[in-house]
């Protein structure tokens, strides 16, 4: 829908809508068989989720992956520290459980200025709070995971990404896991199967938009404009 403003009006629409919240993040939690946790973790993991997206779907898809790295945001860096595998130093760090040399080197250039020896020379600044290991799972996603799955109708293709190697298979036991947590996480946030609007969902939206004089304003169809004298 299309509407002209006359002139001298002004037209705000804003409409704001959290697509998750701190209780239904522990709802989540505790549906996929995990203790809720503290406020300290449960407001930032909520709050970088809902700057990161207005996606419903995607924030479901996102927090089960979280949740089966992380088990259920109860560690921040791989058990055993990688023991035994050929990435060591690198091992699993932050939420989204980061490893390689590669990643390291990618994520320091982007959160150190393009220096990537920060992460190479000091790992555990990935997992040495909440809200690094949100914020470098958050990065991991927007620049690797949206590239690949796509519209988030294919949960498996986010799995693939995150650990195809392991788990290339949709059957594969731990993979079939991670889908049974989107299952939960979708219930809880109350996704529709047919959301494949990867940039709009009308119940996700946060949108503003002003118009002084003779604009012409295109507005989401689901949502109308609202002229104001």
């Amino acid at each position: 829908m299309r509407t002209v403003c006359a002139p001298k009006q002004i037209i705000i629409l804003v409409l704001t809508m959290a697509v998750i919240t701190v209780a239904k993040l522990n709802k989540i939690l505790t549906e996929c068989g995990f203790s809720e946790v503290k406020s300290d973790v449960s407001s930032v993991v909520v709050k970088q989720i809902n700057e990161m997206t207005n996606n419903r779907k995607e924030a479901a898809m996102f927090v089960a992956q979280l949740i089966h790295e992380s088990g259920g945001f109860q560690h921040r860096e791989e058990c055993n520290e990688g023991a035994g595998q050929p990435y060591v130093p690198y091992y699993g760090r932050g939420y989204i459980q980061l490893t390689w040399d590669y990643n390291y080197k990618a994520a320091s250039k982007f959160f150190f200025e393009g220096d990537e020896r920060v992460l190479l020379e000091k790992p555990n600044l990935l997992s040495a709070s909440p809200e690094m290991s949100m914020r470098v799972s958050v990065w991991f996603w927007e620049k690797y995971v949206r590239e690949k799955a796509g519209s988030f109708n294919d949960f498996h293709a986010t799995t693939k990404v995150i650990n195809g190697g392991l788990e290339p298979d949709p059957e594969h036991p731990k993979a079939k896991k991670r889908y049974e947590y989107y299952q939960k996480a979708a219930k809880v946030l109350e996704t529709p199967d047919n959301d494949h609007n990867y940039l709009l969902y009308a119940a996700g939206l946060t949108a503003a938009a002003v118009c002084v004089g003779a604009v012409v304003c295109a507005c989401p169809p689901v949502l109308g404009c609202l002229c104001l004298l």
